[in-house]
This record gives structure tokens, sequence and C-alpha cells, in this order.
């Protein structure tokens, strides 16, 4: 049986491309969704911040 898979092997040859998954397509679009999250959360901190300082920061916790 082996000797049946081993005939239909081929030889790799590299290419000039080196393929990664450093910033795939689903990884940024992750990354823009969990930023807008961020964002959405933080904006209600971020506003009470600009009106009332960090005094009004630290009252909300």
């Amino acid at each position: 049986m082996m000797d049946k898979v081993q005939e239909n092997l081929v030889s790799y040859e590299p290419g000039n491309l080196i393929l990664t998954d450093d910033k795939a397509p689903v990884e940024l679009l992750g990354m823009e969704i969990i930023d807008e999250l961020i964002a959405s959360e933080v904006s209600y901190y971020k506003d009470i911040y600009n009106k009332q300082g960090i005094e009004g920061l630290l009252n909300q916790l």
C-alpha cells in the first residue's frame, strides 16, 4: 500500500513567493471589528472625561 502512495508523490519545488498568515484578511476583519467594539465602549468614558475630567471618571468606578 505504501509503495502505491509513494508512486504518486511529487517533489516540492519552491517558487518566488513566501506565504504567511500575517495580516490575513480574516484576521484584519477581526481586528477591525474589535477596534470598533472598543471604540464604542470607550466613547462613553471618553465623553465623561471630556466633560468632567479624571475625577468624573473615578466617580464612575
